[in-house]
């Protein structure tokens, strides 16, 4: 068509494309740009990272001085036992049927030892020993299935029982602390839903009702349930203690039941015994960035310390929080006397593959026990000693409005050679002594744990006791740490003296 003659005589017009026009910035502007943003960005990661860090503990690396520490007031020292974990013959119970069952591999899920280390037949024996150590304090737990073994009925010579124990704590000028539910319950509760279950408020409801009128005249310091956070992470969503792993409802109605329990308990006793001290053994292990420059850590961290939040913020707010569930817990709020601590170690956040620890041989991708850094237990825990103290500061900053005292009431490391328990002992009681210069006070100390036990799902390979059980004879020895426990003992109690 082009070669045509007759369109040669009319000239192709061609329309110009239009193009779109960019506006493009020099070089030097595109780099201002990047800085600007890079700017922005590193302010607003620093302003969250510090914020989360001011919610966060803090653990800076610190150096004992040598020597026996000494506090400078009048401490309480003790130890510490659990009814389950040393007595023989516990009727049947929660623990019983777990023993009982096996996981998906038929392994039995804990080792079954009826006789422990005879708790009851030598109470008289272990009493003495905690007198000879120089302790004025007994931390010990009264067995749920013992006193309650079937639903409505109660044993009276069980009661009686504890209530000579007590009463051999007196004349020995040993003061009581009494547990009453530390992870046991009756196998006919727990069939019946156990502390999942809204009946384990109403059942521990009368339990308390049923003990404390006939123990009150000899006890004023009590813990209503132990480790409440702490059994509720191990069982329904670790799987290593019963009942077993369950679902977020089931996370949440046991945190409600066990809270509700403790407000129960509380004003229970205070009916029958005003001068009564109450509290709950609470669980605290610290969950920290590794890096602190690190957003993601300091991020995860703060949203995991729930687990170390949850159970001091309900006395507060009066509720408890989960996921997308709340409810509020009756006659809650400020129901706690003093603040007692379970604390033996602290978990790590961290980025760094090679800061992953081990649990029971399995790599735990973004948590470190310390391992990689520190002396280890026999766990694979690592062991921090200042931890116990920086761990008071942090609950005593955020948690503590009324200022309360606090109550070391389990403190201690598995350590089958006892080679670094005298160590971690020492150390942790030097840090510990500095707590009064700053306002906190700490009113008490108390080891897990006097003897070697039945350490749940492990049975009795960690050992934890201060005394060493011969599981032939039975026999008592102690070992290096008490010494040195008790030589700490005798040397505060010489300067209180002079």
């Amino acid at each position: 068509m082009k070669n045509c003659k007759f369109f040669r005589k009319f000239p192709i017009v061609r329309r110009k494309k239009k193009t779109k026009k960019f506006f493009i910035f020099p070089k030097s502007m595109n780099t201002l740009k990047c800085g600007i943003f890079l700017v922005i960005f590193t302010i607003i990661h620093q302003l969250l990272v510090t914020y989360l860090l001011t919610q966060l503990p803090e653990f800076p690396d610190a150096v004992a001085p040598d020597g026996i520490p000494i506090f400078p007031y009048n401490i309480s020292f003790g130890v510490s036992s659990a009814a389950y974990q040393i007595e023989e013959n516990v009727p049947p119970s929660n623990w019983m049927l777990w023993e009982q069952t096996t996981d998906e591999n038929g392994k039995p899920h804990c080792p079954s030892m009826p006789l422990k280390v005879k708790g009851i037949e030598h109470f008289s024996e272990d009493v003495q020993i905690v007198k000879d150590l120089g302790c004025d304090t007994y931390r010990l737990s009264f067995s749920w299935s013992r006193i309650n073994p079937e639903q409505d009925q109660f044993n009276d010579t069980a009661i009686e029982m504890y209530r000579n124990m007590l009463l051999e704590l007196h004349n020995l000028g040993i003061r009581p602390l009494v547990t009453l539910w530390h992870f046991e319950h009756p196998a006919w509760l727990e069939k019946l839903g156990g502390f999942k279950s809204e009946l384990f408020v109403s059942s521990f409801e009368k339990f308390v009702e049923y003990v404390i009128p006939k123990i009150s005249d000899l006890c004023d310091y009590y813990h209503t349930v132990n480790e409440p956070v702490g059994i509720v992470s191990a069982s329904l969503i670790a799987g290593i203690h019963p009942p077993g792993k369950g679902t977020a409802k089931d996370i949440f109605n046991s945190l409600v039941n066990l809270m509700s329990a403790h407000a129960k308990a509380y004003h229970i006793i205070h009916k029958y015994n005003k001068n009564a001290k109450v509290s709950y053994a609470k669980n605290l292990t610290p969950i920290i960035p590794r890096h602190k420059w690190s957003l993601f850590e300091s991020l995860l961290a703060y949203i995991l310390n729930y687990y170390n939040s949850v159970s001091f913020d309900v006395f507060r707010t009066g509720t408890i929080r989960f996921l997308w569930m709340k409810t509020e817990i009756p006659d809650i709020k400020n129901a706690l006397d003093y603040i007692s601590l379970n604390h033996y170690y602290c978990l790590w956040i961290t980025i760094n593959p090679k800061e992953w620890g081990k649990l029971n041989g399995n790599l735990v991708p973004l948590f470190s026990y310390g391992d990689d850094r520190l002396i280890t237990s026999d766990f694979g825990w690592g062991l921090k000693s200042s931890s116990l103290a920086d761990s008071i500061r942090w609950v005593n900053k955020l948690w503590n409005p009324n200022n309360l005292s606090f109550l070391i009431s389990e403190h201690g490391c598995a350590d089958y050679k006892d080679n670094r328990r005298p160590w971690f002992l020492r150390e942790s009681l030097v840090f510990l002594t500095k707590l009064r210069d700053e306002g906190i006070s700490v009113e008490s100390y108390i080891h897990w744990s006097l003897t070697d036990n039945y350490e749940w799902a492990e049975g009795s390979n960690m050992k934890f006791g201060l005394i060493e059980i011969n599981f032939e004879t039975y026999e008592r020895k102690m070992k290096k740490s008490a010494e040195l426990y008790k030589e700490i003992i005798k040397a505060n109690h010489e300067r209180s003296s002079n």
